[in-house]
């Protein structure tokens, strides 16, 4: 009992620190931890799959995609190697490929919330932007509380589809809820395009509370301040 507990254990460092070095592209120690967690469970595709993941970001594509099918092979009725295949394939632009993997995903299971957030990218960037909605709304009705990335999807989804009332709404809703500057400026962003620079004001003013020192988050403010008083001088004209 006690060897299971410290392979567990082993197994579950090495995982973790292959996605530390991954993260920080240190790919060749990255690959290394992965091969350890493999060799403590041979039989789990995610690992597989992860490895794949992380060649291709390493820029050896075609070991990546062998690594990627051979996790499918043994482990087929996971929803996670699909999942996650299909994320191997949108990070190379093969949308159609990314779409398909989702669907396996989702057949085996549709309940789970991050496969529909994925469809709905991959979906956006075949520009099939309805559907992509579509696949969002899905997502939420998983996600039973308020998710300040899904509601930013949603908003930017209904402003390229020309729904500009409703967009706003949701884009308020979010910001009500949401402590990621990231998706706050996000919301900035997009409202800024769209000339709604009360609402882009409001989304970068919150992001800057959680996180003042972004100096791409005051670039856009000031930016959207010297269109505001462009404006205001215009009318006042």
């Amino acid at each position: 009992m006690s060897n299971k507990k410290n392979n567990k254990k082993s197994y579950d460092n090495w995982i973790k620190l292959a996605k530390e070095f991954a993260k920080s592209k240190e790919y060749q120690k990255a690959i290394h931890a992965y091969n350890n967690a493999i060799k403590l469970n041979p039989n789990n595709g995610v690992i597989y799959v992860d490895k794949g993941i992380c060649l291709a970001d390493w820029g050896k594509v075609s070991l990546g995609k062998k690594e990627i099918e051979h996790g499918i092979k043994i482990d087929p009725k996971n929803d996670e190697v699909y999942r996650k295949q299909g994320f191997f394939f949108y990070t190379i632009k093969k949308y159609n490929n990314a779409l398909i993997a989702v669907n396996k995903s989702l057949r085996l299971n549709p309940k789970k919330s991050s496969s529909w957030r994925n469809k709905s990218l991959y979906l956006e960037n075949l520009g099939l932007i309805s559907k992509s909605l579509k696949a969002i709304e899905e997502a939420m009705k998983i996600k039973t509380k308020n998710d300040d990335y899904l509601l930013f999807r949603k908003g930017e989804l209904l402003l390229k589809l020309k729904k500009i009332p409703e967009a706003i709404k949701v884009f308020q809703k979010a910001l009500i809820h949401s402590k990621d500057p990231d998706v706050l400026y996000a919301i900035s962003l997009n409202c800024s395009r769209q000339n709604l620079n009360k609402l882009a004001l409001s989304a970068i003013h919150k992001a800057l509370k959680f996180n003042p020192r972004m100096s791409t988050y005051w670039n856009l403010k000031s930016k959207l301040f010297l269109e505001t008083r462009k404006l205001k001088d215009a009318l006042q004209a």
